[in-house]
């Protein structure tokens, strides 16, 4: 069915809106656009007990899907368990609750740099430790300049590790800490890009 979350790039969740309307002739009346933070998940998922009324399927966006709170991601889990084929959902935002991880896109292909922020976002533990690093090179490749979104990719992947752990130990923290220093360091120019590489690839647990 076709209902996504993707997280990190918001003009990959327009173009995919897109194409939604375009693929099922879907009319403007039937598109809602929302942001999580100013309506009811709940609310939302009433509506949907209602069919279009103009056309075949009904699509529902939501804007800044990490304000969606625990028990809300719920419901949504339950919805993407067992969706309704006139209804489309599409999440966007910076991250979404762990209830909802399984459903976070890394298929939908798009031209330009690689998707990031999703790929990383299902890496949660140690053992991923290479693939992430091959992630985050084969972005540097691309993106030589975005230091930025290489850091914060490394937040996630550690973040990740630390949550789905009973008890974090000092190491991770320590990681995290040094992350930290690593991006006060590249802003003032403190560290170059040959220096970047080596520490940050030696920082993930």
């Amino acid at each position: 069915m076709d209902n996504y979350i993707i997280l990190g790039d918001i003009k990959k969740a327009e173009s995919v809106k897109q194409s939604l309307i375009e693929k099922y002739g879907i009319e403007k009346v039937e598109v809602k656009t929302v942001f999580a933070d100013e309506v009811s998940i709940k609310g939302l998922l009433d509506e949907v007990d209602f069919l279009p009324l103009f056309s075949t399927k009904k699509l529902i966006y939501v804007k800044n899907c990490e304000k969606i709170n625990s028990e809300d991601c719920k419901l949504l889990r339950q919805f993407f368990e067992n969706p309704k084929e006139d209804i489309l959902f599409i999440l966007s935002g910076k991250e979404i609750k762990d209830v909802l991880a399984d459903y976070v896109d890394v298929d939908v292909k798009q031209e330009g740099p690689l998707e990031l922020y999703p790929a990383i976002f299902r890496m949660r533990s140690p053992k991923d430790k290479k693939r992430v690093i091959s992630l985050l090179k084969e972005y540097v490749k691309h993106n030589p300049l975005d230091f930025p979104a290489v850091i914060n990719a490394s937040y996630i992947y550690i973040r990740n590790i630390i949550k789905s752990q009973k008890n974090v130990d000092k190491k991770l923290l320590d990681a995290y800490q040094k992350l930290y220093n690593l991006d006060f360091d590249m802003k003032i120019g403190r560290i170059g890009k040959e220096e970047f590489d080596v520490f940050l690839f030696s920082l993930l647990p």
